[in-house]
């Protein structure tokens, strides 16, 4: 599991510099605060899975899943007659999708596991 983890740290740090970069690109204190916390928190519960692990990595699983609800909605609202390339939202959410499947593949992974053990 030490894999998982350095997974999901990473992406908790991606989280932090992501809304560091919205704060620096479009001075928005919002994606800053929730970049900033989401990242902490991912990093934290990541931290907490060598004690905890079941309700820590069900708390990441339920987090990642709200991120990727979050950056589909993004993508969903974007307006294609803009001009721009919705990239921001497609890269998050194809990063966030990507970590909840590792999640979710892991997780059958240990089950499938603790059954061929007992």
């Amino acid at each position: 599991m030490r894999w998982l983890r350095g997974i999901l740290y990473a992406y908790g740090l991606i989280n932090i510099l992501g809304g560091v970069m919205g704060y620096a690109q479009a001075r928005s204190v919002a994606s800053l605060a929730i970049g900033g916390l989401v990242g902490l928190l991912l990093i934290l519960l990541t931290a907490a899975t060598v004690r905890k692990p079941g309700p820590a990595f069900r708390t990441l699983g339920l987090i990642v899943l709200a991120l990727v609800g979050l950056w589909g909605y993004r993508f969903s609202q974007f307006d294609p007659t803009s001009g721009k390339l919705p990239m921001i939202p497609v890269s998050n959410l194809a990063l966030a999708c990507l970590v909840f499947g590792i999640l979710i593949g892991s997780h059958f992974t240990a089950v499938s596991k603790s059954r061929e053990e007992a």
